[in-house]
């Protein structure tokens, strides 16, 4: 039974991310698939990948807060019903259950939001050349796509961060 029940919820965090991969990579796909690729794409992927990657003490330095009721009042639970191991898909299971649990999934939060970090600066670099270069609905269109795509699931990492560290310290996991 548990085992069908994550086989369930494996297939179902591969749809979600799918469907919001997809929607989010759309107008970035259709821009670079219209523009040449010039010295300015591999520059933006460049540079896109190497702050990425920057030393995990830096990531945290740009945290939006150190709060969590904040990332609440900015929409972040209501967001976290419609992404991979969400509210909808999760249905109060919770699979943090140990201190090791915890700190892996630390390293997992860690992970995505440097996927996302490097997403967000790719998209606002594009988006940037893109309103550059008078493509301003293709532009808008990936400035939008990174809202929904990056900057709220890194809203939500940062957010996800808080309530791990706050079970730690509590001593609940």
């Amino acid at each position: 039974m548990y085992l069908n029940f994550m086989n369930t919820v494996q297939t179902l965090n591969y749809v979600v991310n799918f469907f919001w991969t997809i929607i989010g990579f759309l107008p970035l796909t259709i821009y670079w698939w219209q523009t040449p690729l010039t010295f300015s794409f591999y520059c933006f992927l460049m540079v896109s990948v190497f702050l990425a990657n920057v030393p995990e003490r830096m990531i945290h330095q740009f945290r939006f807060s150190s709060k969590r009721r904040i990332y609440e009042l900015v929409g972040v639970r209501l967001v976290r019903k419609f992404v991979q191991d969400g509210d909808y898909i999760r249905k109060g299971n919770h699979w943090v259950r140990s201190k090791a649990a915890a700190e892996k999934y630390l390293l997992r939060i860690l992970m995505y939001e440097r996927f996302h970090t490097l997403c967000f600066l790719f998209f606002t670099f594009s988006m940037t050349h893109a309103l550059l270069n008078a493509r301003i609905k293709l532009g808008l269109m990936i400035l939008f796509c990174n809202v929904f795509f990056n900057v709220y699931p890194l809203l939500l990492q940062q957010y996800n961060r808080l309530r791990i560290l706050r079970l730690i310290e509590k001593g609940q996991t």
